[in-house]
């Protein structure tokens, strides 16, 4: 069954984070996401999951835009990946969002080859955690213009071969639609490489 949950970031801008949550509850949501574990009030909103069985559909690592992208060295990595981990078990979400960050300029099969090793590497403690990872695709056209992963197929190729269950896409329907349209043959060819879904209105 399809679990529908809500971004409270760009919603409601002039409430606290835990009031968007308990505005998104009210109206009759069983989950809710954001992006950043960073800056947080992780304790209210663990607090308040708790207490009424909302469910945390999924969030970012913490500091998603920071210097610790899929295509750092993997020693790093692990550590910010580890530093996350602890953070998603206290809110209770089973999925987390990663980004690969910008093309840096290096051959592009390198950084593919980067990315897999840091994913493999992470793969473990997630399959441990019982967490699906989902690696995001993102549009380079409008919103996040040098995004190194802006295309489904390369997200695909880089989970098959990571080849774990617990490294997914997350197939963002407002980004691809921007970036490639076809998106019900995608989605259908590609379902079970898919561990998360996020639709926006394209304008």
């Amino acid at each position: 069954m399809v679990e529908i949950s809500v971004c409270f970031e760009p919603l409601f801008n002039r409430k606290t984070d835990l009031e968007k949550i308990q505005t998104i509850h009210s109206l009759g949501y069983n989950a809710v996401e954001f992006w950043d574990l960073a800056g947080k009030d992780l304790k209210a909103i663990t607090a308040y999951c708790q207490k009424t069985g909302l469910k945390i559909g999924i969030c970012t690592l913490k500091d998603p835009w920071g210097n610790i992208r899929l295509h750092a060295d993997t020693n790093s990595y692990l550590q910010h990946f580890s530093e996350s981990l602890e953070l998603l078990k206290q809110v209770g979400s089973k999925r987390v969002i990663v980004l690969t960050g910008e093309d840096n300029g290096q051959n592009k099969k390198l950084q593919m080859n980067q990315i897999i090793k840091n994913l493999k590497a992470v793969s473990s403690l997630a399959e441990k955690a019982e967490i699906v990872v989902c690696l995001e695709v993102l549009n380079s056209k409008v919103d996040h213009k040098g995004y190194f992963l802006d295309s489904t197929a390369l997200g695909f190729e880089i989970v098959r071969q990571v080849n774990s269950p617990s490294i997914k896409v997350l197939y963002d329907i407002y980004h691809m639609q921007i970036m490639e349209g076809n998106i019900i043959s995608t989605i259908q060819e590609n379902i079970e490489l898919i561990g998360h879904f996020h639709s926006a209105g394209v304008p």
